[in-house]
């Protein structure tokens, strides 16, 4: 069963199709917290069913290829990780502008860029520091640090593992940007359209070292369809039921440590 509700509606929807026998696919992030994460990781496993984040782009094979090239030593060792998956201003009432239905740019974006740097940087990322911009409405600026009122409408975040750090930026107030990058000791690689590519869409890989430019054209393929065939391909073959599981809880405490990051400091009495 896909289940494709808004962010905040997601979780008691999901909880009822696996007490009903049902796999899951849902959309991302499968909560807006880490607790119900839990809840719901747990009540798949007790139930012997699949729950899957709907992290598209991951099933998109350019992302294999840029591993490969990495694995290869094509920029040497990785250094480090960046993302930026940012989108003009949304309609006042896009369903992202409201905040009860778990909108912001963390929860649509951010995750994006969140669970790219979980694949390229490993699981062993924590969280340095973030900041959210809210619209704050309650002081008409329009953005403003700190939960004031409103949705985040952008935000950034570092992460650090004992190896490499991740920069992360995400927004619905801005230009299109929508890509990432890695730094290596030798070289950079880098790719545009990595979470939104369409399926006739050839992607191009950018390589740059001290030799100069040089831009890998790959196959064109449909994340979409598959994710889809790995879906279902894992519930009815046997597979794995439960592999997904610690990816979900990684992805969705990483996520609440960022929220946490940005909280201001208690005042002192």
């Amino acid at each position: 069963m896909y289940i494709p509700l808004p962010a905040a509606l997601r979780a008691p929807w999901i909880a009822r199709a696996l007490e009903a026998g049902k796999h899951v696919l849902g959309e991302k992030p499968l909560t807006t917290t880490a607790a119900d994460a839990r809840d719901l990781v747990a009540l798949g496993g007790r139930r012997g069913l699949l729950l899957m984040e709907s992290f598209m782009f991951l099933h998109h094979s350019v992302h294999r290829s840029v591993t490969e090239l990495v694995a290869a030593g094509r920029i040497g060792e990785p250094r480090s990780f960046a993302a930026e998956f940012t989108i003009p201003p949304l309609p006042a009432d896009d369903i992202r502008n409201r905040p009860g239905l778990g909108g912001g740019a963390l929860l649509d974006l951010g995750v994006y860029t969140v669970r790219a740097a979980q694949y390229f940087c490993g699981p062993g990322l924590s969280v340095v520091g973030a900041v959210l911009m809210s619209d704050a409405p309650a002081t008409g600026t329009p953005l403003a640090t700190g939960p004031a009122g409103g949705v985040d409408l952008a935000g950034a975040a570092l992460l650090s593992s004992d190896r490499t750090t991740a920069q992360l930026t995400f927004g619905m107030a801005h230009a299109y940007q929508c890509r990432y990058r890695i730094c290596g000791s030798e070289g950079l690689l880098s790719l545009d359209r990595a979470f939104t590519p369409p399926p006739d869409l050839r992607p191009v890989v950018r390589i740059e070292d001290k030799d100069g430019t040089e831009e890998l054209t790959l196959e064109a393929d449909d994340h979409f369809a598959n994710i889809v065939t790995a879906f279902a391909g894992t519930a009815l073959g046997g597979g794995d039921l439960t592999g997904y599981g610690e990816q979900i809880l990684r992805q969705a405490d990483l996520v609440e440590r960022i929220r946490r990051a940005d909280a201001p400091a208690p005042r002192a009495a």
